[in-house]
């Protein structure tokens, strides 16, 4: 049974129309790491990259902490990452947030205010945003917790890996669309596509995935270890010999 508060979210990918979003719901126990890879699959974000999740407590929640009041010293910006993972001399947050490991810290304690916004940064370069809102938080006693994470509903694919952002998406899109031409024949042999809807979303088949990847995602991200050839698979939605 569900006997933790359960926390459910609108989230959409920043920059894109038509919108790209998901509506699911996940315990407030699990760390935020855990938290973010669920954000990440459910945008097809494939662990390759860093990542990091930040909430305004000024401005989500209209407090204002004067400096010297501040138990965590810099300012009312926290964002969560793998510390491990980051190169602090060559860091791309400013000096006046705190940063927190994600790793360490559940996620009731990093936000727990219905209408608290939080955003997700992944792959600093492509730089996507996906920008969240705790729309509800319930607890519900007949539903077994072994159902979270899940997804309720939701529209459009997620994002292109390493294909530039969202203009680079915009134009991976239009190449397919197209379906002839030299950006059409590098775009389908860069991605193994033959084809590419970007409205698609597989409500099925995004539960199964959010059931199965996690663990490897935190294998990746907080071990730092391969993942075996059945995670592999599992990011490829090679499912011949999985069960669903």
């Amino acid at each position: 049974m569900a006997s933790h508060p359960i926390y459910q979210f609108y989230a959409e990918l920043e920059g894109f129309e038509p919108k790209i979003w998901r509506r699911f719901q996940v315990s407030n126990q699990v760390t935020v790491s855990r938290f973010s890879y669920v954000v990440m699959i459910l945008f097809e974000m494939m662990a390759s990259h860093l990542y990091s999740i930040e909430v305004d407590k000024a401005e989500t929640l209209g407090l204002s902490v004067p400096q010297r009041h501040n138990p965590f010293r810099y300012s009312d910006t926290f964002i969560a990452i793998q510390p491990d993972l980051f190169d602090f001399d060559m860091s791309p947050f400013p000096e006046q947030v705190t940063l927190l490991d994600a790793s360490s810290i559940k996620l009731r304690f990093f936000v727990d205010q219905i209408d608290e916004v939080l955003r997700l940064n992944y792959d600093f370069g492509d730089n996507w945003w996906v920008r969240l809102v705790l729309e509800d938080v319930f607890t519900d006693r007949d539903i077994p917790g072994t159902v979270f994470p899940r997804v309720l509903e939701g529209s459009g694919y997620g994002i292109v890996e390493d294909c530039g952002g969202i203009g680079g998406l915009l134009d991976l899109i239009e190449a397919f669309k197209q379906k002839h031409g030299e950006a059409y024949e590098s775009y389908r042999d860069w991605t193994g596509f033959d084809d590419f809807d970007i409205q698609a979303f597989d409500i099925d088949d995004m539960n199964f995935r959010l059931k199965k990847l996690p663990m490897y995602y935190k294998h990746l991200y907080e071990d730092q270890k391969d993942i075996s050839e059945r995670g592999i698979a599992l990011f490829e939605r090679n499912y011949s010999g999985i069960k669903k």
